[in-house]
This record gives C-alpha cells, sequence and structure tokens, in this order.
C-alpha cells in the first residue's frame, strides 16, 4: 500500500493489523491483503462482492480486522461480509472504514455484515468510520448489520465515526433467541470546521468594537487576541491576550491556556523564542490535562 492508505489504516485501526488472529484489508473495491488461522477462515464470495468469515467452535481470545480503504474518486464500494461463529467461542472483531476524497465526485462504503453467532458465544464488534480530503465530493458510508444470536450468546458493538464523514445510514437488526444479549453504543465525535466560503473580514472590527464597549468582557477579549494572531499582528494579539489573562472573570483554564499557547505563537513569530518557551509552559503548567501545549511545545521545539 501507499502512504495515503497506511496513514488511512492507521487512523481507523489504532492497532497493529499484523498481530490479529486473521484479517482481510479491502482497498477501492478489492481485497489486497488476507491472513487466516488455524481457527478462524476468511473465503471469498463467488456469487457477489465479499467474504465469508467462518470461526471455529470454541475459539478463544480470537481477533479478526476487516478493514475497508477508499480513495478512489467517484467510487461506490458495496460489500457483503458473512461471520460465522461457532460454540463457545470469545471474538473480538474490528471492521474500520476510511474515504479519502478530493474529487467533485461523491465516494461511498456500503457494508453489509451479517453475523451468525452460535450457542455461548461471545462476540465484541468494533467499527470506526473516517473520511479526509479536500474535495467537494461527499464522503458517504452506509453500514448495515444483521445479528442473530442463538441460546446464551452475546453481542456487543461499539461504533465510532471519528470525523469527516459527509452522510451515513446506519441500519441495525437483531434477531435474538433465548437467554441471549446484545448490547449497542454508538459515538460521533463532532468536529467544527470554519466555512471557507465565508469571509472573515467583520469579525475583526465588531470584535474591536465589542471590547471597546465592555472591557471586562473575557470572552470576546480572548477572541479578539485570537482574531489579532491570525490577522498577524503579532505585538497587539500578545497586548490583547494578556489582557485576558489578568481580568478577572477569565477563571476557564482551557480557555486561559489556549491564549498562553496564542501569545507562544505570537513571540515565536516575532522570533522572541525565550519568551515563546515560557509561555509554553505556563500553558502545559495552567491545564496539564490537556494534549494542545504539550504538542505545541514538541512541535516549537522540533522546529528550532
Amino acid at each position: 500500500m501507499k502512504n495515503l492508505e497506511k496513514n488511512m489504516l492507521d487512523k481507523i485501526d489504532v492497532h497493529n493489523i499484523k498481530s490479529k488472529d486473521a484479517y482481510n484489508i479491502r482497498l477501492n473495491g478489492k481485497g489486497v491483503e488476507r491472513k487466516v488461522s488455524p481457527y478462524i477462515d476468511i473465503i471469498t464470495k463467488t456469487d457477489k462482492s465479499g467474504i465469508d468469515i467462518k470461526v471455529k467452535d470454541n475459539t478463544l481470545l480470537g481477533t479478526i480486522d476487516i478493514p475497508v480503504i477508499i480513495t478512489e474518486r467517484g467510487l461506490t464500494d458495496i460489500v457483503y461480509n458473512d461471520f460465522y461463529i461457532g460454540k463457545n467461542c470469545n471474538i473480538t472483531i474490528t471492521a474500520g472504514c476510511g474515504i479519502h476524497n478530493e474529487k467533485d465526485k461523491n465516494a461511498q462504503h456500503d457494508g453489509i455484515h451479517r453475523f451468525f453467532i452460535d450457542e455461548n458465544s461471545k462476540v465484541t464488534y468494533l467499527e470506526t468510520h473516517y473520511g479526509e480530503g479536500e474535495g467537494k465530493g461527499k464522503r458517504i458510508l452506509n453500514p448495515t448489520t444483521e445479528i442473530y444470536l442463538k441460546k446464551g450468546s452475546t453481542m456487543k458493538m461499539n461504533t465510532t465515526q471519528i470525523e469527516g464523514v459527509d452522510d451515513t445510514n446506519r441500519i441495525t437488526i437483531a434477531e435474538l433467541d433465548d437467554d441471549e444479549k446484545m448490547l449497542s453504543t454508538d459515538k460521533v465525535i463532532i468536529n467544527h470546521y470554519p466555512d471557507s466560503k465565508k469571509s472573515r473580514s467583520s469579525y475583526l472590527p465588531l470584535l474591536e468594537l465589542s471590547v471597546k464597549e465592555d472591557s471586562s468582557d473575557d470572552r470576546n477579549m480572548h477572541y479578539l487576541g485570537r482574531e489579532y494572531m491570525y490577522y498577524g499582528k503579532w505585538n497587539e494579539a500578545i497586548d490583547t491576550l494578556i489582557k485576558h489573562l489578568n481580568l478577572k472573570s477569565a477563571t476557564w483554564k482551557d480557555e486561559r491556556c489556549a491564549s498562553m499557547r496564542f501569545i507562544a505563537r505570537s513571540y515565536t513569530h516575532l522570533k522572541r523564542y525565550d519568551e515563546a518557551k515560557m509561555w509554553l509552559e505556563k500553558a502545559i503548567n495552567e491545564a496539564p490535562y490537556l494534549r494542545d501545549p504539550y504538542v505545541e511545545k514538541a512541535l516549537f521545539t522540533y522546529q528550532l
């Protein structure tokens, strides 16, 4: 795989795929790499696109990974994957999908997964969706999950949508016999990005007016300092952000940390590196539970 595809794989599968008992990597609608074990087999379907995953009875602590990566523009990828889990098994299945779309055409993946889980087996199913790319085309993911549980079996689902997915339609169907359980959790991580079509030209004068009218408003003082930084007005940014930190009402540590980081950035652009380093250390001390100041200090140190 190319670097782009490897990076996409890292996004949707944080664990080392090579360490899994069995895996199947699907790239742009085709299987490109596969591993099986004596207890877990993966077979390509002959009647339609997809695979059959067969787990033998009494397979304990088995791990299966079936990631999908799409980088081809305009591709609509539909796959049918069936899981046949034997009796008395304990299996973890990871199924992530990542779409990279730099073009104007939509890219789409529809994954139809069916689980046939035999008696007294436990299955943990982890599904992660991720999208990226600057193209105008949408990144679409439509998962369908069908679950058929026999007596004493359990299915736990944990589905996560990280970011960058434009449209999704999830369908989950479960058919249960006696004394079986299904648990499902859905997690969506929302990322707010600025609208590149809208101008920021009104932000600065309006923030200046707001602070002029009420200099005790800590939120707008912070935003004004940040806006000066965006405009490359480094000295104005530093002065305004320090005013924010000195306000009695500026008590939210996360925002204080951000002001300190922005001050450090401004000093960096002025090539006053000692002051920049000092403010980054202040930012870490202010909010040690946030990752941002650590990352920013690491990048600062690396670039010196």
